[in-house]
């Protein structure tokens, strides 16, 4: 695209990210969107499947309604299991593959968040097409700061008989891995597994394994305004 034209898309794009819905920067991303869809593909056959994943996968972020949640969040895990499935397609059979996002994403199970109740989230579509050969890794802090805006957010710190102070009971601050086996001894527990909400539920049905950290610290963001 003309540079003036693609930095102009590229902040409308942005800003769709990072600010919401606007009824007038919706008009601006299909324009856009139009626009890119008339430009050559690529020559090579490998890139022009991936350039029209790519369009595919754009089309499909702009035709979700930020303003309704659930549906958004249905959506988006749907588009992430698809790019997963279109990748694996192109690899050789066996292939190992490790996707890293966030917990409630890779979770056998998101319903134990309440804005997840009813829905597929990507871990349980992955779980029904590759059974006990995927594996769900969960994180969790006893405390510290994650990201939020302007300024990081500090993270309630673990409670007595959380999963958290069951993996680090004492002040040693060493980071703990709870296996399969531990989640299924350990029962039901609050943990803040998903977005540091403090949910109880019986953890060995959601993933297949957790990493408890001492302290976590907020990565760096990348954005300037919202």
């Amino acid at each position: 695209m003309p540079a003036d034209r693609r930095d102009s898309c590229r902040t409308a794009f942005r800003d769709h990210l990072f600010k919401g819905f606007a009824a007038e920067r919706k008009v601006v991303l299909q324009s856009c969107m139009a626009a890119i869809r008339t430009l050559p593909e690529p020559s090579d056959a490998q890139a022009r499947r991936e350039h029209r994943a790519m369009l595919d996968m754009l089309g499909r972020f702009l035709a979700l309604d930020p303003r309704d949640q659930r549906a958004f969040f249905a959506g988006r895990d749907q588009a992430m299991f698809d790019l997963l499935a279109w990748w694996q397609a192109g690899w050789p059979a066996g292939t190992k593959v490790i996707i890293w996002t966030a917990t409630v994403h890779a979770a056998r199970d998101a319903t134990p968040e309440p804005r997840w109740a009813g829905l597929r989230n990507l871990g349980s579509l992955v779980a029904e097409r590759h059974g006990r050969r995927a594996f769900a890794l969960g994180f969790g802090a006893l405390g510290g700061t994650t990201r939020g805006f302007p300024a990081p957010r500090a993270i309630a710190p673990a409670e007595a008989g959380s999963l958290e102070r069951l993996a680090i009971p004492d002040d040693h601050r060493q980071t703990a891995f709870l296996s399969a086996a531990a989640l299924r001894r350990a029962g039901r527990r609050t943990v803040g597994l998903f977005t540091h909400q403090r949910l109880t539920a019986d953890w060995s049905q959601i993933v297949d394994g957790a990493v408890i950290f001492p302290a976590e610290a907020a990565a760096a963001d990348i954005r300037k305004d919202r």
